[in-house]
């Protein structure tokens, strides 16, 4: 009885390994920088990665977000083109890279690692950030 009560459950565990890369849109695990700023509190930037995360768990199927980063000097260089082209007062540029696990996403390479992946915000105000394109 214990031999088939042991076999059950190994087997179960093996059935759903494979499960666990299914999706793939994990986020809990990646890394995340926050570098100095003079224009943004760290709440501030913490919440736009926040709707960067949420972005990327919706949108990006069978891939694993491995680093988000806010790089003031980077940021500051694109920002007033970005605030300009969606009519907003500010911007913020965050850069990512993520691993795409699976194939279900035909626009990505499978098994392949993405650098620099840049996520565009803006807002009004003391608004909400509002996630306007991401990409290279």
């Amino acid at each position: 009885m214990f031999i088939k009560r042991l076999l059950a459950f190994v087997l179960a565990i093996l059935c759903v390994l494979p499960l666990s890369a299914c999706g793939g849109e994990k986020v809990d695990d990646a890394e995340l920088t926050v570098g100095t700023s003079g224009l943004y509190s760290e709440k501030e930037i913490r919440s736009a990665m926040s709707v960067v995360m949420d972005q990327f768990e919706r949108g990006f199927e069978s891939c694993k977000l491995l680093t988000l980063t806010y790089d003031e000097e980077s940021s500051v260089k694109e920002a007033d083109h970005w605030a300009e082209q969606y009519e907003a007062d500010e911007a913020i540029v965050l850069e990512s890279s993520f691993y795409v696990i699976g194939n279900k996403n035909p626009s990505l390479n499978s098994n392949s690692t993405y650098r620099g992946w840049q996520w565009i915000l803006t807002r009004n105000g003391n608004g909400r950030w509002e996630l306007q394109t991401c990409g290279y």
